[in-house]
């Protein structure tokens, strides 16, 4: 194997390590967050005001630490912005069902069941994405997997 074929190798493989790490600090917040969103909706406000709040601080959020990036978005086309808005509607969207669910069933439940996205995520990608991403039989058992277990979580809670 030549130099340049092994420094790209190490470089690509870097670079999904830091990406799954990242995807653990990611699991970890989200974990973090469902359980103190179940005691908001619980014992202060609403599922809807939480939401609402919880998604403004998110953008203040947000938009501090992208202030330096944002004069890329000037260069998008419409059709982008629109993309953009979709994935931010949906997230929103998302956000705001899995406080209503939160108010309504057990953290332990509500977190895996919400949890079963990557489902949604793989049939989509073939649909749209499958000329950029390719799904490969192991993505697709893991994911199967993932689906199984959370089933055995509801199963195990309604027992």
């Amino acid at each position: 194997m030549r130099a340049l074929d092994v420094r790209t190798r190490l470089k690509a493989d870097r670079k999904t390590l830091i990406g799954l790490g990242l995807a653990l600090a990611a699991a970890a917040s989200y974990g973090g967050s469902a359980v103190l969103a179940r005691h908001i909706v619980q014992e202060y406000t609403t599922p809807l005001a939480a939401s609402a709040v919880g998604l403004l601080f998110g953008t203040f959020y947000l938009f501090a630490l992208s202030v330096g990036s944002l004069n890329s978005v000037s260069r998008l086309s419409r059709r982008s912005y629109v993309h953009l808005a979709l994935a931010g509607a949906t997230s929103g969207v998302g956000a705001t069902f899995h406080l209503f669910a939160l108010d309504q069933a057990p953290v332990v439940v509500v977190a895996p069941v919400s949890s079963i996205y990557p489902l949604v995520t793989l049939v989509l990608t073939f649909i749209f994405l499958k000329q950029v991403e390719k799904i490969s039989p192991r993505v697709a058992l893991g994911t199967v997997m993932a689906i199984a277990g959370v089933i055995l979580v509801i199963i195990g809670q309604a027992g």
